[in-house]
């Protein structure tokens, strides 16, 4: 018995649905002589098939006189499809799953039928969203909430998102349609151009809740607020088309209704995108056909968009190749011409601007052109030329220098063995070549490059001060921005080399005790930012280049020519003495 009236109801819907694929459509909706909207209350649900597997959303529809058979036992909420199946082995039909155990329904009080549903995604739920005649009146009611539960349900009703008809109350009972048990009654609706949104929760469990939208007839119609458009030579600036003013002619005359253009008309290929922004477009789905009328005179009709729910819709290159467009928006389900909402454009063949001119016309043109382009060929090889050779005499000067540089190290180094050896500190002497043996192999290979990465760099420092500090006795420190990586960052070689130097031989060498040395490497933002400090008694820069030591005055140099050759990457330098000390500061702008 409970599988022939479950037969029966799948029969039933089954029938339904299939009469309803046959129909032709003679106005916003399609009718039939056969079947009664009327006849029916629908559900929402899914129906699943044991054979494929495969899950879809369907509407229920159950007889007005037998309400009861959607609460069938093997529908129940919620239903156990996997004991059905095994109940069933031989019943290869597609079963029917309600969609929520309140089981929201709707009944169209017209004998109008098939009338366009779709699905509106919440934040938790999809909720049912129907689109009806304006002269339909439809009733509300809810198969699943009973004498028992129905103090557990709050509904409310918003009239065009914005009034609040009914505010989260409890449900009435009653019993109608060969009801066995009453049921909730959310009421009759008889709205017209007007749309209704109905929402049902349970107090105790919000889980379980389901929704519907209904739109009447007019409240369909699609309005588009803006048509903004791109050109391919600018694809990063949009324009609106609906405003004269603003949109470098591409239309002029437009409709005084609904202000869409009515001559606009462009090139192929001039036009990379066109957008259509709709007002409204959240909860009544369009679908957007595309005719295209060819130069031959037949017509293209192709369906660009189906249930259409974002605010904008984007038309590609693909609907841009020649001929008269006529874009055509229906609500979904719909094709009567007063719902719709029509926008014409037109894309002609591209002709280049070449092709109106003669070849006696062009070649005045050509030959300008040839001779400007020869006078900048000619003058662009001289100043790169030029450019060449500074930069070759600022290289040869630059080598100069640090062939300068590098003897007056080493002659300080061994100054400095020789008074170890003086000193009979054997330990300490061969300590100290030790030291002087690998400074001089860092030294060579620095010589011989023009960068060196600042891990090289660091690591000749070190050498350096524990060479001069088992001479002057002082303390040091190398500290560094973790964020910079030293193996990967180069600088000019030996350009800290000297300014250490000089805080050693001039400013801790007469302290004996309590010298210190500060080696600090940093970023602000993109700029390498190198300091060396000391708390030796510092020295007077307008005195005799003599007292601040010769390292010093040729690293200036050194720069100066550095920024000749890097020129978008220059360095500065900053020198801060007074009686406590010098800090010596290396800006290299834009090195990072």
């Amino acid at each position: 018995m409970k599988k022939n009236l479950f037969n029966l109801l799948l029969f039933l819907s089954t029938a339904h649905a299939g009469f309803a694929q046959k129909n032709t459509s003679n106005g916003p909706y399609h009718t039939s002589t056969m079947n009664k909207m009327r006849a029916y209350i629908y559900f929402d649900g899914y129906s699943y098939n044991p054979v494929t597997k495969i899950t879809t959303e369907v509407t229920q529809g159950v007889m007005n006189t037998r309400i009861f058979d959607i609460l069938d036992k093997e529908m129940n909420n919620p239903p156990n499809l996997e004991a059905w199946i095994k109940a069933h082995p031989g019943d290869h039909s597609a079963h029917f799953t309600p969609k929520e155990p309140l089981l929201l329904g709707i009944r169209y009080k017209s004998d109008t039928t098939d009338f366009p549903s779709y699905r509106i995604a919440t934040l938790s739920k999809k909720y049912s969203g129907r689109l009806v005649p304006d002269d339909t009146d439809i009733e509300l009611l809810a198969m699943g909430i009973n004498a028992e539960n129905v103090k557990d349900y709050r509904y409310r009703i918003v009239e065009n998102d914005s009034i609040l008809i009914s505010d989260w109350k409890i449900p009435q009972l009653q019993q109608k349609h060969g009801a066995k048990e009453p049921y909730a009654f959310f009421g009759e609706f008889k709205e017209r151009r007007k749309q209704l949104m109905i929402e049902v929760k349970n107090i105790k469990n919000y889980n379980l809740g389901d929704g519907m939208i209904i739109t009447w007839g007019t409240a369909n119609k699609p309005e588009i607020n803006d048509i903004l458009f791109n050109l391919r030579s600018k694809p990063s600036t949009f324009l609106n088309l609906k405003v004269a003013e603003s949109n470098r002619g591409y239309a002029n005359k437009f409709d005084q209704k609904t202000g869409l253009p009515l001559d606009f008309r462009f090139p192929l290929d001039s036009v990379a995108q066109i957008n259509l922004s709709f007002k409204n477009n959240t909860v009544v789905p369009f679908d957007i056909c595309l005719v295209t009328t060819r130069e031959d005179g037949l017509k293209d009709t192709s369906m660009i968009a189906y249930k259409e729910t974002h605010d904008i819709f984007s038309m590609t290159n693909q609907y841009l190749y020649p001929g008269k467009k006529e874009i055509i928006i229906y609500p979904t389900g719909t094709r009567d011409p007063k719902h719709s909402t029509k926008f014409s454009f037109e894309v002609t063949q591209t002709k280049t601007a070449l092709a109106a001119y003669s070849l006696k016309q062009l070649i005045p043109y050509v030959l300008l052109l040839i001779l400007l382009f020869s006078i900048y060929y000619v003058y662009n090889r001289r100043k790169l030329r030029k450019i060449g050779q500074q930069k070759k005499m600022a290289n040869l000067q630059l080598n100069g220098l640090r062939a300068q540089l590098n003897p007056h190290f080493m002659f300080n180094a061994l100054t400095s063995i020789q008074n170890l050896v003086n000193q009979n500190d054997n330990k300490g002497a061969n300590h100290y070549l030790t030291k002087f043996a690998q400074l001089t192999r860092q030294v060579l290979k620095a010589t011989g490059q023009e960068l060196i990465s600042l891990e090289d760099e660091v690591e000749l420092l070190t050498n350096y001060l524990e060479m001069e500090k088992l001479r002057f006795g002082f303390d040091y420190s190398i500290n560094f921005n973790p964020e910079i990586n030293l193996a990967n960052m180069q600088i000019p070689s030996m350009l800290l080399q000297p300014f250490v130097e000089n805080a050693a031989k001039h400013g801790v060498s007469a302290m004996k005790t309590g010298g210190e040395i500060k080696v600090g490497i940093d970023k602000e933002a993109s700029d390498l930012l190198l300091s060396i400090s000391d708390n030796g008694q510092g020295f007077d820069e307008t005195a005799t280049a003599e007292s601040s030591g010769v390292g010093l005055k040729l690293s200036r140099e050194r720069i100066r020519l550095l920024n000749e050759i890097y020129n978008e990457q220059k360095i500065e330098l900053n020198v801060n003495s007074t009686t406590s000390g010098i800090t010596i500061q290396v800006r290299l702008k834009n090195w990072l």
